[in-house]
Order: C-alpha cells, then structure tokens, then sequence
C-alpha cells in the first residue's frame, strides 16, 4: 500500500446547512474507484485505493502514474474528527426505535461498512440521548408557559404502566396529561423496587408521593409558580381533586 506523501491534498465535500437532511447513497466499492482512474492534475491514468474505513466513512488515496499528484478523498464531513455518517446513524437507530443489535447486523449481511455496537452505545451516552433530553425540556418549558396562561389552574390525566401482575418489573413509567392542551407534560421513570409496590402506577397516583418521584406539576405549584386546583383524572373513574 503506497504512503501518501506530506503535501498530499485532502478533498471533502462542500458543508451543508443540514448533514440530516442531505441525501445520502449506498455505492459499491468497484463503482467508486472508478472515479480516481484519471488524475485531476494532468487527466493521465491514476490508481485509488481504499486506505482506512471508520465505520460508515471510507478514505481513498489517489496517486498519478505520471505526475505523481496525491490527494486523499473522505467520503462524508466530519465534525469534531468525527464522522458525520457514523453519528447519523446512531441518531436514526434511536430514534426510529430500532434495535441497534438487529438494524447494525442487517447492514453486516449487506456487507455495508457500518459502526460497532461500541460505538453505537458510545455515541448514545455522549451525544443522542443528551439531545433527545435537551429537546424534551425544551418542549416542556414551552406547554408549562402555556399552561401558565390559563386560567383554573392544572387538569390532568396521568396513567402508569409496567409489567403484569405476576412479572417482575424493575422500572415503571407514568406520563403526566394536561387536557385542555392535550399535551404531556411531564414523564417519570421510577424503579418499583426503591418504593416497594408491585406497580408503580399505584404509586404515582397519589399527590403525597409526587414530589419524591420529582412530578414536574408539583415542584411548580409548590414553588407557587401557578396553584393546582384542577382535578387528576384516573383510567379506573376516580377524580382526585388537588388543592396545593
């Protein structure tokens, strides 16, 4: 494998506004060394050869066999030294709620060059979910200042859900309902173990137990952001008026 020389040029892509957005291609490896047999320099016969591939980024060295100009082709951007394609892929697999298992062993069958399960989980403790996060509570200051507009304090439906009765759940969820915006505004993850119950639904159903889950509409009422004066709405009829 020939070394590149120290004034090799490297050629990217132009950026665009949106890596996202951009389409992208699935190209075979004989098509696209195609397009580094003539040399850019002199327009004589030249050699490309595939040199590092890092997950979904492959680099290519190009050399002319009569002028002797190099240059060192990437197939996406990068950010950071990083490639953009890798993390785009690990956002798609979240975010579609795909199996990183299953979606990166597929690609593996097509012989597409693709990341590790490594990096996949790298990328998601580092950059997806911190953004999925950084998005919710954006979203979420955005429904509190518009509930901060109506009048009759909080409305809400709130149901729980984990395993059934004779499973062993270690996590339960309950997502919080505003109803007049139909919107969610808050989620809670509780592990059943650290209160003890069979079902977390149970649990999170009662105003006493909301500030030791963290339930967003308690810490603002308590901080007398707004005052609670609606009604919590239960999937089993009950209404529960809070006064707070």
């Amino acid at each position: 494998m020939t070394s590149p020389r120290n004034d090799t040029k490297r050629l990217q892509p132009k950026k665009p506004s949106d890596y996202q957005s951009e389409k992208k291609y699935i190209v075979f490896e004989s098509q696209l060394l195609e397009l580094f047999d003539k040399c850019p320099e002199c327009a004589s016969d030249s050699f490309g050869e595939v040199v590092s591939v890092q997950g979904t980024l492959v680099k290519i060295h190009q050399r002319c066999t009569v002028c002797d100009a190099e240059r060192i082709w990437d197939s996406q951007p990068y950010i950071r030294k990083m490639p953009v394609g890798n993390l785009l892929l690990s956002g798609a697999i979240l975010v579609s709620g795909s199996l990183p298992s299953q979606a990166l062993r597929m690609l593996n069958f097509l012989n597409v060059a693709v990341i590790s399960r490594v990096t996949y989980h790298e990328h998601q403790t580092r950059y997806t979910i911190p953004a999925v996060l950084g998005c919710w509570t954006d979203e979420q200051a955005s429904v509190l200042e518009a509930v901060r507009q109506l009048d009759g304090g909080l409305h809400i439906a709130g149901d729980g859900r984990s395993d059934s009765p004779g499973h062993s759940a270690k996590y339960g969820g309950y997502n919080a309902l505003e109803l007049r915006l139909n919107k969610v505004i808050d989620i809670q993850l509780v592990q059943v173990s650290t209160i003890d119950l069979s079902t977390v639904k149970i649990y999170l159903e009662r105003p006493a137990n909301w500030p030791k889950c963290g339930m967003v509409f308690w810490h603002l009422s308590h901080k007398q952001v707004f005052t609670v004066q609606g009604k919590v709405y239960r999937d089993s009829g009950v209404e529960t008026t809070v006064n707070r």
